[in-house]
């Protein structure tokens, strides 16, 4: 009986040495289950990201917005109803039937509709024509044609036959096109008033008004235009041997490249892709 009083110290001591037992059973439960919790956490995010890698698609089905000017027949303009219209825009579609997706085209001013993309707003720009300067900013698919750009002047102005005829006077430009680093290999850049216009209709408008005297842009698009206007042209220069012309995504955006950009090759593949490159007089 002496043995259970704490006064004889073996009760506490006996007592002590359970709890610690006790304690330390309880500490390697808890340690262990806080092992397995953090084990099945991190096998659940790995899951989760593998699934984002490798299962989930691009983006979703209705997803993805694409955009193209306006004013720049017969590539990318504006229908009769106001709907987006032109090679492009069949493109456009014609990729997104052969994957088997919805999208929407939203128009605009050119640069506006850069400016959409590099800020992600839209996902794409089709008809951009591929350029060292800006394969730094965007990726590019394949090109599924090429467009070749020339100054035009007024059939009846004799005044105009060379690209030397042009200094000191007035033209619409076309930014990065072929015809203006041509102008500035002869020197002629700085010796021209180069106006940007937010379109090839009003650059032909304004050569109809008199207010520039010549204006640069695609032959193809050049040539819509003067029958639209009713109005006759004459090519300065033709020495342009071509520039490819692709779908666009951000920089970095490979896998939504990579998707468009194979969509195009079995178009053309099939024969898809010519017959509309046909019907659009670009082949």
């Amino acid at each position: 009986m002496a043995r259970h009083r704490c006064g004889d110290g073996l009760f506490c001591l006996d007592r002590a040495i359970v709890i610690i037992l006790y304690q330390e059973i309880r500490l390697r439960y808890l340690w262990n289950m806080a092992e397995m919790l953090v084990s099945n956490f991190c096998r659940f995010v790995c899951a989760a990201l593998i699934a984002c890698t490798f299962c989930l698609p691009v983006h979703a089905a209705d997803d993805l917005v694409f955009a193209v000017a306006n004013g720049y027949p017969p590539y990318q303009f504006k229908s009769e109803a106001g709907t987006p219209a032109g090679l492009d825009v069949e493109v456009v579609k014609l990729v997104c039937a052969r994957l088997g997706i919805t999208t929407s085209i939203v128009q605009g001013p050119w640069d506006d509709m850069v400016t959409a993309l590099r800020i992600g707003r839209v996902d794409c720009v089709a008809g951009m024509e591929v350029t060292e300067k800006r394969k730094n900013i965007f990726d590019f698919t394949s090109p599924y044609y090429s467009r070749r750009s020339a100054m035009f002047t007024l059939e009846d102005n004799r005044d105009i036959r060379r690209l030397e005829d042009l200094r000191g006077l007035i033209v619409a430009g076309d930014r990065h096109s072929y015809t203006e680093k041509r102008l500035s290999q002869l020197d002629l850049k700085q010796r021209i008033r180069i106006r940007q216009t937010r379109s090839k209709d009003q650059s032909v408008r304004l050569l109809k008004s008199g207010d520039v005297v010549a204006f640069i842009a695609p032959v193809a698009v050049a040539r819509y235009l003067a029958r639209r206007h009713d109005v006759a042209l004459h090519m300065i220069e033709n020495s342009d041997p071509g520039i490819p012309v692709a779908l666009a995504v951000n920089s970095g955006e490979t896998r939504l490249r990579d998707l468009l950009d194979a969509a195009i090759l079995e178009l053309f593949h099939d024969g898809s892709m010519d017959a509309l490159l046909v019907r659009w007089g670009s082949k």
